[in-house]
């Protein structure tokens, strides 16, 4: 994370000396106008989109017609230019939680507003954004209700559960348990229906928050009118830690290059399985909102 801000830094350094260097002094003598955004966040229809919850780490930024380039939040953001001015922004993300994979999420709505930016002063920018009015979400799980769109496999010696205990749960009032011990290591599970999924290149991502202290890992099953299916292992993710303390972590997941490379699949089903590693006595997983999206 520390390269990565420093990188955008230098970017952001070179990019704004490049601008300042090429402009008219009609614009601001050289003075920039300040945007601060602190962060961006997420407004959903609950009962069509499902949770709000997100992570948007960067902002790439539009003045008019001049593209600024992408900064990580929070972030001040210099502009050469003053006056009643269109501002567009669009959410970027991390794939798969890997820090150089940085992206525009592809489903959420830019913002867009008319702001007052005067030169050698701040403007304080708070941008909410939604899903994209033609999303689809074939598949969504937030553990609200008491029947669970999961199902155990063969070979798991444990169900995933309802979890209510407030000290643990991430929003409203439950979230998805998985409990492993030595006695019953293993966890496989699966989301009950198949899914029909967009190929050749179109963007699909799981989205989901998660808080573990083992390794817990997302595969995609591809099923095939004739043949037997393939399994592709997507994600494994590392227990979510920070500091020392145990954490959630929102996850946005890029199926796209799993899911196309099964180009003749006609139906997929996400698995995600974990283990209790040699040595530990316990080990635990919670989920919540779980949901596939594409277009």
């Amino acid at each position: 994370m520390k390269d990565t801000r420093t990188f955008l830094f230098i970017l952001h350094v070179a990019l704004f000396g490049l601008i300042l260097s090429s402009c008219k002094k009609s614009d601001t003598d050289g003075i920039p106008a300040i945007m601060e955004v602190k962060s961006m966040t997420v407004s959903t229809n609950y009962l069509v989109e499902g949770s709000a919850s997100s992570r948007i780490y960067d902002a790439w930024v539009y003045v008019e017609e001049d593209n600024l380039g992408a900064y990580e939040l929070p972030n001040k953001i210099p502009v050469l230019k003053e006056g009643n001015l269109v501002v567009t922004m669009f959410p970027g993300i991390v794939r798969s939680g890997v820090t150089s994979e940085r992206a525009i999420y592809p489903f959420y709505d830019g913002f867009e507003s008319r702001i007052n930016l005067v030169k050698d002063e701040v403007s304080q920018i708070n941008p909410v954004v939604k899903y994209r009015p033609n999303v689809v979400f074939p598949w969504k799980e937030d553990f609200e209700d008491i029947s669970i769109s999961f199902d155990s496999v063969a070979g798991s010696n444990v169900n995933i559960l309802r979890v209510k205990d407030p000290a643990i749960v991430f929003e409203r009032s439950a979230c998805g348990g998985i409990f492993v011990t030595p006695e019953k290591p293993k966890y496989t599970g699966r989301n009950q229906d198949l899914l029909t999924l967009p190929k050749f290149g179109n963007d699909v991502y799981l989205e989901l928050d998660i808080r573990s202290n083992i390794p817990f890992d997302i595969l995609l099953k591809a099923y095939y009118t004739s043949g037997s299916p393939t399994t592709a292992t997507a994600l494994t993710i590392k227990p979510t830690n920070s500091n020392g303390e145990e954490v959630w972590k929102k996850l946005y997941v890029f199926m796209t290059p799993y899911v196309s490379a099964a180009e003749t699949a006609s139906f997929f089903q996400v698995y995600f399985t974990c283990y209790l590693p040699n040595g530990a006595s316990e080990g635990h997983v919670y989920l919540d909102n779980l949901k596939i999206v594409h277009q």
